[in-house]
């Protein structure tokens, strides 16, 4: 579990956001880029594990529905802080192009993680993952 917190109260919500999304980016790349198994288990939709003498058998879920929602979604996750609210982070990655999405304070809006990540894709050139707009 992380622990962010601000020294000062004269600092405007905007920097505040800021200042909690940046290294929130910043965790997130050096996870992906440092730590193979990581992405494995961001990626990982269920996982069972098995009865030992001490326990019963447990299935996990992913409640992080942005994987099954959006196509070339690979991961990371939902979360929350007191300061923050409901947050999310979202990773897509497409023809070798890796983006990360940080909702702040947006109740677990799976949706408008997807349109973000899908909105960064077109910026770079590739077309959206949704069917037209009728």
């Amino acid at each position: 579990m992380s622990h962010l917190a601000r020294t000062s109260r004269w600092f405007s919500v905007v920097v505040v956001v800021l200042s909690i999304a940046v290294p929130t980016i910043a965790i997130a790349t050096a996870a992906i880029d440092n730590f193979p198994l990581f992405n494995q288990i961001v990626a990982t939709r269920t996982a069972t594990l098995p009865a030992t003498l001490t326990h019963q058998a447990y299935v996990l879920y992913n409640i992080n529905q942005l994987l099954d929602l959006y196509p070339a979604a690979t991961g990371i996750k939902p979360g929350y802080t007191g300061d923050a609210g409901p947050c999310m982070v979202g990773m897509a990655v497409r023809d070798g192009h890796r983006l990360l999405s940080v909702l702040m304070n947006a109740p677990y809006d799976f949706h408008q993680s997807r349109a973000l990540l899908d909105w960064g894709f077109g910026v770079e050139g590739m077309p959206s993952q949704f069917p037209p707009a009728a």
